[in-house]
């Protein structure tokens, strides 16, 4: 299932909305969503130039259901909040705001794990067990299928096995 165009713009006008009755200032959002087909992250803030609008909301179309939804929007409208264009304690305490009123989840990174997307590559830590996705073949998977051992978990320093 995707994400359709008319699901992500309702959803970002009663985001919006919410948040701005909490009497947070929003920037000028463009009032449709900019879907994409990006695998590694949920959405983006863009600022914009030469345009009516200041900012644009981007998000992934592999989201996988409605509340992740509304996290990710919810994330991407703090940021054009005058100071939050970063994760900083400004943004962090809307973003609690936010969490505290409505129930969101809104963190400073998204769990890519809410996206309908599975992984090309999975590589594992012998020693921890713990697991990297890859969604595209680059160093670490040619290292790997070269039967390289220079590549070391970033967790405990185990070798790395290609599962996928």
């Amino acid at each position: 299932m995707y994400i359709t165009q008319k699901i992500a713009d309702k959803t970002l006008l009663k985001v919006k909305s919410e948040i701005e009755q909490l009497g947070i200032q929003v920037g000028k959002i463009k009032p449709s969503v900019k879907l994409t087909s990006n695998k590694t992250t949920l959405g983006t803030c863009n600022k914009l130039n030469n345009s009516d609008f200041d900012f644009e909301i981007r998000i992934t179309k592999y989201i996988a259901n409605e509340q992740a939804l509304k996290n990710t929007i919810a994330h991407e409208i703090l940021h054009s909040v005058k100071g939050c264009f970063n994760h900083q304690k400004k943004w962090k305490a809307m973003a609690e705001k936010v969490n505290s009123k409505y129930g969101y989840n809104i963190t400073r990174l998204g769990d890519i794990s809410e996206a309908n997307v599975k992984p090309k590559y999975i590589v594992v830590c012998k020693n921890c067990g713990l697991e990297y996705k890859y969604f595209k073949k680059g160093k670490v998977i040619k290292y790997l299928e070269a039967n390289s051992k220079n590549i070391k978990c970033g967790k405990c320093r185990g070798e790395l096995e290609l599962k996928k």
